[in-house]
């Protein structure tokens, strides 16, 4: 196989990398909306003990799968070498046919046992099941052209040019744990401002504000990160120290605005947020509100820890 041509032109790379940021953005935000409502379908499955699974898993798979669609074109895209963007896209391309396959098997079961054959029956969404055949057709014919991409490469040896700053298995690793849940609540955040538009104004909504906006950290972290790992060198010290503070200064203008509101109005949960935190409110407990502090704060202080090591370690060149 040939090796992978690694391009030098600054005027090519820069191009290229205002292109994938776009395209990286727009992606985002669609499997954000797919995130967010593909869980909120999946809910019932949790909430009624798997009684209405049959009926539910396909439309929330068909709506998850996206998500996975995007963290394997990371590694086709940011991916070291060329052997292993072929390797992330077979185990796509094998994984979106397995899927595909059992979310028409099941969808076709429900139609004819649930719905009377019926195929416009509008339950979980406006269009369902019509969404889910066509989403999981179209995700079979994806999943084919993979594996077929794949074969013309070990056939003809095309060669793919790879970026000059790959991620490393820390960055992918990292972006398993963190992707489901910032493009979830980036998601919510979105559907919030949806709601806003029509309207509806709770009687809360300065208590509810920072939490909307806690909702965007996770998101706003991986932002940030695709910038850091795209500047120059000698701009990433800076760079990351003026990040560092305004992230530490938002998680502590957030975390007290919450906690007064919280104070004040101690149902704020139960009577404002019941939407935001459905799966916590059996609890009486935000869970996804600690789990977007439980994560940006652990990833701040990693990140904290990294930028002193580095600044000691230049000083000790330096000497």
């Amino acid at each position: 196989m040939a090796e992978p041509v690694i391009r030098d032109s600054s005027k090519y790379e820069t191009r290229r990398h205002i292109v994938g940021s776009i395209v990286l953005s727009i992606s985002f935000l669609f499997v954000s909306f797919t995130t967010f409502y593909g869980v909120r379908i999946f809910f019932p499955i949790i909430t009624n003990y798997g009684r209405s699974a049959l009926n539910t898993l396909p439309c929330a798979l068909t709506y998850l799968i996206p998500l996975f669609i995007f963290y394997m074109a990371l590694f086709f895209v940011y991916a070291k070498t060329n052997e292993i963007r072929l390797k992330s896209l077979k185990i796509l391309g094998i994984t979106l046919i397995l899927l595909a396959a059992f979310n028409l098997i099941l969808i076709t079961l429900v139609i004819v046992l649930l719905l009377d054959g019926n195929l416009f029956f509008q339950t979980m969404t406006p269009m369902y099941p019509l969404d889910v055949i066509f989403g999981n057709a179209i995700y079979f014919i994806v999943g084919i052209c993979c594996l077929f991409y794949e074969v013309l490469d070990k056939k003809y040896s095309m060669t793919v040019s790879i970026r000059q700053r790959p991620f490393s298995k820390k960055d992918f690793v990292l972006a398993g744990f963190i992707l489901p849940f910032a493009t979830y609540f980036l998601g919510e955040f979105l559907f919030g401002i949806m709601y806003l538009q029509e309207g509806y104004i709770d009687k809360n909504w300065y208590y509810m504000l920072p939490v909307y906006l806690s909702f965007l950290l996770l998101a706003a972290l991986c932002v940030v990160y695709f910038i850091y790992h795209y500047i120059k060198e000698k701009n990433r010290t800076k760079f990351h120290i003026i990040s560092l503070i305004v992230f530490y200064c938002l998680e502590i203008v957030l975390g007290i605005w919450i906690i007064v509101g919280y104070i004040n109005e101690p149902y704020l949960t139960s009577l404002s947020l019941q939407w935001e935190f459905e799966i916590g409110l059996a609890l009486k407990i935000p869970i996804g509100l600690f789990i977007n502090f439980l994560f940006s704060i652990p990833i701040l202080v990693v990140s904290t820890v990294k930028l002193f090591k580095n600044l000691i370690k230049k000083k000790n060149e330096q000497k």
